[in-house]
């Protein structure tokens, strides 16, 4: 399924402007590293191998922002014992994105984001190893490679 979505969103898609793009969670100033890449992966907290649906990317500090990576509508605000607090913002072309893990969350359901908006602090809420922002991209709730809109402004 994967590999049709990346086709798909790369070459047969009719209207480019139906893929939203897609910038970064957080500013390079603030980014470590990637902690844990999307797909088959070793669980830093079980140790047992598991698919993972996103990207795990170590930050600097504690206080680090979290920016909306393109335009759209909040969808959902929680809080999980494994994800901690998150959001899930719906945009154009059945495209979705998720941030797990979360401190302070400055939108609320229902509300129009902006890219680049600050929508969260990162934080090590839910189940966590240490401070990092979990972050998905879905195409029709199928997720993709983050790293494949690796976009910057």
């Amino acid at each position: 399924m994967l590999k049709t979505v990346v086709i798909y969103i790369h070459f047969l898609c009719p209207v480019m402007d139906t893929i939203p793009p897609f910038t970064q969670p957080i500013n390079r100033e603030d980014f470590k590293y990637i902690s844990s890449p999307f797909g088959s992966r070793i669980n830093p907290l079980t140790r047992k191998n598991q698919w993972h649906n996103g990207i795990d990317i170590a930050v600097k500090n504690l206080k680090t922002k979290v920016y909306c990576t393109a335009e759209g509508i909040i969808e959902e605000l929680n809080y999980d014992k494994r994800k901690g607090a998150y959001i899930t913002i719906k945009h154009i072309g059945g495209f979705k994105t998720k941030y797990f893990h979360l401190d302070n969350v400055f939108v609320r359901v229902g509300e129009k984001v902006s890219q680049g908006q600050i929508i969260a602090i990162v934080g090590n809420t839910g189940l966590s190893s240490a401070i990092h922002l979990h972050y998905e991209i879905l195409f029709n709730d199928e997720p993709i490679d983050p790293l494949l809109f690796n976009r910057t402004k």
